[in-house]
């Protein structure tokens, strides 16, 4: 049975209509971010952000990012460091894809695999807006 919480949003809530969680998509977006500057589409230097590791006996896949230690939080939570384990963890096949569009669709394909659906349904229960999981 569904675990249910009162919603008081918009009026306008689709039946069955699934959203995927704010962690998944910030994650998503910070992984599509950085595969844009480590493949020169922003205009920001790939130095600026990221120390690549040029180790070929890594698990995974051979262009790892090198994950600083930092005093202080605002390096630890700064971009730079925040995706390197998230992308690090990779499989070589989204690491090395050939376009944004195949890297976004390998992407999802992987986020889906890996975090289960991610998604929050929402639904219109008894005439109020519930949120279930």
């Amino acid at each position: 049975m569904a675990r249910t919480t009162e919603w008081s949003g918009r009026e306008a809530v689709w039946d069955g209509m699934v959203l995927t969680t704010l962690e998944t998509r910030r994650t998503r977006a910070d992984l599509i971010e950085v595969y844009k500057i480590i493949h020169g589409m922003e205009g920001l230097r790939v130095e600026d952000f990221f120390e690549m590791l040029h180790v070929s006996n890594t698990r995974g896949h051979s262009y790892k990012i090198f994950k600083k230690s930092f005093r202080t939080d605002f390096g630890k939570y700064s971009f730079g460091n925040r995706v390197i384990e998230e992308r690090n963890s990779l499989p070589a096949g989204v690491v090395l894809a050939d376009s944004i569009n195949k890297f976004k669709n390998l992407l999802d394909h992987h986020l889906k695999q890996v975090r289960g659906s991610g998604a929050t349904r929402l639904k219109m229960l008894g005439g109020t807006n519930q949120i279930y999981k």
